[in-house]
């Protein structure tokens, strides 16, 4: 009876609002800013920035200046000038990481301390048997907490593998593939 309020107090309190429509985690995920690199002719090596504002012809970077002070510089680039842009969310990688090693660990606890049972140290048979026996009895506890850890960490790699996804949009100089994909870039900017 305990595990089933902690149980259902566990999914109240962490899991349901983020499969839910809760709108204070919609705003938390729009503030979090798209990382843009735009690969162009005009330039030998990518040009990285937060996705800042979309128009009709042209795209919008927000990028740090590393001078004696921190300051934003703003990047135009027309549709001509961009051959591709990728987009990614900012610090995914360790989000998806934190996020399944945290899932994969309360799954495991919750299925471990369900599942198992505490081992018996047998008294009977010779000495050497009942050290040997005594020694490897373990408790639910300690492999729940065994489970959990290897379940954390699968989930943190696969959560770290999706963290790594990213949207390419490749605009190849055309106007016409800019204006069938710029309402899609812009659900991206910062402003909309």
């Amino acid at each position: 009876m305990v595990k089933r309020l902690f149980l259902l107090f566990v999914l109240n309190a962490f899991l349901f609002p983020l499969v839910g429509n809760s709108q204070t985690t919609i705003r938390r995920l729009e503030k979090r800013p798209y990382m843009a690199s735009i690969e162009s002719r005009m330039f030998d090596t990518p040009i990285v920035g937060s996705l800042y504002e979309v128009n009709d012809s042209s795209i919008v970077l927000l990028r740090k200046v590393t001078s004696s002070r921190s300051t934003l510089q703003h990047l135009q680039f027309n549709y001509d000038e961009i051959n591709t842009l990728r987009l990614k969310r900012k610090n995914s990688v360790a989000m998806g990481i934190f996020l399944g090693f945290l899932g994969g660990f309360l799954l495991g606890e919750f299925v471990g301390l369900s599942a198992f049972e505490d081992d018996e140290c047998q008294s009977s048979g010779p000495i050497l048997l009942q050290v040997v026996a005594c020694s490897t009895a373990r408790s639910k506890e300690y492999k729940a907490l065994s489970l959990a850890v290897g379940l954390g960490i699968g989930g943190g790699l696969i959560g770290g593998l999706i963290g790594t996804q990213n949207d390419i949009f490749l605009i190849h100089h055309d106007y016409n593939r800019w204006a069938e994909l710029s309402p899609r870039i812009t659900r991206y900017a910062i402003i909309q």
